[in-house]
């Protein structure tokens, strides 16, 4: 049997940039990781990428899926790390460096999580320092991209996953679950990803709306009206400076 990997980073695609996320994955200096790729039947040739790199990739497949998050579940299931990240097409690691910096700190926590560069559509980037979460906070919505999570798969498998029903929070719903039920969870103050802000929970208003409905559902009709009060807020000025 071989040796169980530290990491099960998972990619998910549907006609985006495949091969720059797979370039960003096999050039990491650490090896300790397994490498899933999902993708969603695409058609603009991304899907052949795979192949080209067929030695570096543990699991690939290719075939319809209801959504995002269906297709992360599926690679969930096939996982066998200690810990899943998900790395979606597109996005890439900040360095070489970087996930031998965030195994360092897997040891028997149950989530850890880093920071972000958000790369716009003209190419400006941002990068977003010490966004911690806590209980509290996360009641109000305040939350970190995934792609910067690495959650201890038995956790994620006992929480049931990424809940389907939500099209763009199922994310948000995991890290209200984690943040819930886990003993030990790590922040460090690294940059773990690129991120590609052209996705579906890119859209201000749809990943409010879908936000808030999780936060409804979990603590309340007073948590939920508080934060779509900021969230409208948050929107009109997002309007005024023509974001």
């Amino acid at each position: 049997m071989k040796n169980r990997p530290k990491v099960s980073i998972i990619t998910i695609n549907y006609n985006n940039e495949l091969e720059k996320t797979i370039q960003s994955v096999i050039s990491q200096k650490c090896k300790d990781y397994e490498f899933l790729i999902i993708d969603g039947a695409s058609t603009d040739g991304s899907e052949k990428s795979p192949y080209q790199y067929k030695n570096n990739i543990d699991y690939f497949v290719s075939e319809k899926d209801t959504g995002v998050y269906n297709a992360m579940n599926k690679g969930a299931q096939k996982a066998y790390g200690d810990y899943l990240y998900f790395l979606n097409a597109g996005d890439t690691f900040e360095s070489s460096d970087t996930l031998g910096k965030v195994v360092k700190e897997l040891d028997k926590v149950d989530m850890l999580y880093g920071n972000i560069r958000i790369v716009s559509k003209k190419g400006k980037k941002n990068i977003v320092k010490k966004k911690k979460l806590d209980r509290k906070n996360i009641k109000l919505g305040k939350k970190v991209s995934q792609q910067v999570v690495f959650v201890r798969r038995e956790l994620f498998n006992k929480l049931g996953g990424l809940d389907e029903r939500y099209r763009v929070a199922a994310d948000f719903d995991l890290l209200c679950k984690v943040f819930e039920n886990a003993k030990d969870i790590r922040y460090i103050d690294e940059v773990i990803c690129d991120y590609d802000d052209g996705g579906i929970s890119s859209n201000l208003r749809k990943s409010y709306n879908d936000t808030g409905r999780v936060i409804k559902e979990r603590y309340g009709i007073g948590y939920y009206v508080l934060y779509m009060l900021i969230t409208r807020v948050k929107l009109i000025v997002a309007r005024f400076i023509g974001k």
